[in-house]
């Protein structure tokens, strides 16, 4: 089964992060976007939970109204609110990229490619 989702949109807040007990990293965040039917405009959202160093990467570089392309898989999260148990879908995110939306900020990079390489470590 086929479960990839690619969307390229902006922030509507500030990337929110924390760590599990476990001393895990994760960053929670929305996606805006909208789609134009004629003079109809339909604004859409998707909340994002990313991992590890995809959340630092999100916290560190990111912030509300910025651009960014994100890509992952749909989920499932349940919580408790009020006695009952309610759930709501999200964006697990894998990967990260910058877009050209901001002067400042990079091309297209995945978390990957911004780690520096040495060239002496290449085989090549």
């Amino acid at each position: 089964m086929l479960n990839n989702l690619i969307l390229q949109g902006r922030l509507t807040r500030d990337v929110e992060s924390g760590t599990t007990n476990s001393g895990v990293t994760y960053a929670n965040f929305t996606v805006a976007w909208s789609e134009k039917y004629g003079e109809t405009e339909q604004k859409l959202f998707m909340n994002c939970k990313a991992w590890r160093s995809t959340a630092e990467l999100l916290v560190k570089h990111f912030k509300k109204g910025d651009e960014l392309v994100v890509e992952g898989r749909l989920l499932t999260e349940n919580y408790e609110k009020d006695g009952e148990t309610k759930s709501i879908i999200k964006l697990s995110v894998d990967k990260v990229h910058f877009t050209y939306g901001k002067k400042d900020a990079v091309a297209t990079n995945t978390v990957a490619e911004l780690e520096p390489v040495d060239n002496d470590d290449l085989p090549f």
